[in-house]
């Protein structure tokens, strides 16, 4: 990271563009290539280091983002469907007492999970921890750490600016 923070703004941005390019290319979400891009552009894009705002003061008003999170991090470890929706039922209930499904699979991609991150990265800091929290939690469901669920985890913790929990199965 030290070397590519020395490229220009101009060759940072070339460098984000043509990586998100080569991702987009087998139109398949992989959780390493989210956390690469995560990454770069947490440290080399134009608004690296800026502090975000806070927009939300309640958790109600980024469910639908909770929930695509939540549904994203359950497939990421799992192979079957059941044990997939009983990690995400298990997770969304620390949330909202009703029956909630998970988000469709088609919606579970790089992009969708990118803006659901920009949005819940708008909430108050001390709503954040409670949601890593819980994404830790989720992809703990089996007491197995697969490497695509730890990724992810990772990525979700930079988005948010947040530090990773200690994972403890």
């Amino acid at each position: 990271m030290p070397a590519l923070k020395q490229l220009t703004m101009e060759e940072r941005q070339t460098l984000l563009d043509v990586t998100e390019r080569l991702i987009e290319v087998d139109q398949r979400f992989k959780p390493f290539e989210f956390v690469l891009v995560t990454i770069l552009e947490k440290h080399l894009a134009k608004t690296s280091g800026q502090i975000k705002p806070v927009r939300f003061r309640t958790l109600d008003a980024v469910l639908p983002e909770i929930r695509l999170l939540l549904s994203t991090l359950a497939r990421s470890g799992s192979a079957a469907k059941v044990q997939a929706d009983a990690a995400f039922a298990r997770a969304i209930l620390n949330f909202t007492p009703a029956n909630m499904a998970p988000a469709a699979e088609a919606a579970c991609t790089m992009e969708g999970l990118r803006n659901a991150l920009d949005r819940l990265a708008l909430l108050s800091p001390l709503l954040k921890r409670p949601i890593i929290q819980v994404c830790a939690d989720c992809v703990l469901h089996d007491g197995l750490l697969q490497p695509e669920e730890g990724e992810l985890l990772r990525a979700v913790a930079e988005r948010l600016d947040c530090p990773m929990p200690p994972l403890v199965a």
